[in-house]
């Protein structure tokens, strides 16, 4: 029963592009101390007018970003409650104007962590604790035909810290998450601007014979910084955002997980758009091969 009042889907990255390794904690049962391999699917939409002169295109007018990206996680325990986690994903960027469209794909750069995964049970409340650490490898597809910004890898080795904390009261639960990203300059003397995300949310567990169902609401805030080249400022790469998330997750026999969510940016600062709606949706099916 432990396992069903703790696992849920979230919210992941991560738009999860210049950050893609901060959303990890997303979409996936991150917060309990099992092993798993999950699935993912993750999309962030930018729509909109883009500035006179913006990077993109250098005209102006009606302009979308696309980014989805197909995720494969692994987490699996190697001593007591210390355990390492991998994530690789292949990433599809479209770019469009109302005469022109563009896509750029490839695999990202890999991503491995380390991290101390526990929880405690009190009276009447039970608390999930999650710390982790790693290198993304800089070894993904370095495509820089429409600007570095929308290559798939960064051809950097670059780290990743983060926090997880799930708290839980009968059938009302909250969830707290944070991370960072610092990116490195590769060879090319490029660096990808360094990433913050961090999501709270509220969940609603309701449990019925073999079926757990959680709805959850909250908000996600993410930051990406602007990109550096020759360590001269990149203009118009950076983005702060917050969203509002809205999902639902379905737990089959405590080994079975599917979900999906969908985010609103309510709250955007982006340079290099007059103005532009931001949103996005992650679907996920995970599966628990065994407990910690």
């Amino acid at each position: 029963m432990r396992l069903a009042l703790s696992i849920f889907l979230i919210f992941i990255n991560i738009n999860l592009f210049a950050c893609d390794g901060c959303n990890i904690s997303t979409g996936i049962v991150n917060n309990d101390p099992v092993n798993y391999f999950s699935l993912k699917l993750r999309n962030t939409k930018y729509d909109g007018v883009e500035s006179l002169f913006f990077r993109h295109t250098g005209h102006g007018g009606a302009f979308k970003e696309s980014y989805f990206n197909y995720d494969l996680g692994v987490k699996y325990f190697f001593y007591k409650n210390f355990y390492a986690q991998g994530i690789f994903s292949y990433q599809q960027t479209i770019l469009a104007t109302d005469s022109v469209s563009n896509l750029i794909n490839g695999i990202t750069d890999p991503l491995l962590l380390v991290g101390y995964n526990n929880y405690r049970l009190f009276e009447k409340w039970q608390f999930n604790y999650n710390f982790y650490g790693g290198l993304d490898f800089g070894i993904g597809d370095y495509k820089t035909i429409l600007g570095e910004e929308y290559s798939p890898g960064s051809k950097s080795y670059d780290g990743l810290a983060g926090f997880e904390l799930l708290g839980k009261i009968k059938k009302i639960g909250f969830y707290f998450k944070g991370n960072i990203k610092l990116n490195f300059e590769n060879d090319l003397n490029y660096s990808f601007g360094n990433g913050i995300n961090s999501s709270l949310l509220f969940l609603y567990y309701h449990e019925k014979e073999n079926l757990t169902y959680i709805p959850f609401i909250g908000v996600t805030y993410e930051l990406n910084e602007q990109d550096y080249l020759n360590k001269d400022l990149v203009y118009n790469t950076s983005s702060e955002v917050l969203f509002f998330d809205m999902g639902i997750n379905f737990l089959f026999k405590e080994k079975f997980l599917l979900g999906g969510k969908y985010k609103l940016g309510f709250y955007k600062y982006i340079p290099g758009w007059e103005n532009v709606t931001v949103s996005g949706f992650e679907i996920e099916l995970s599966y628990i091969f065994s407990n910690q």
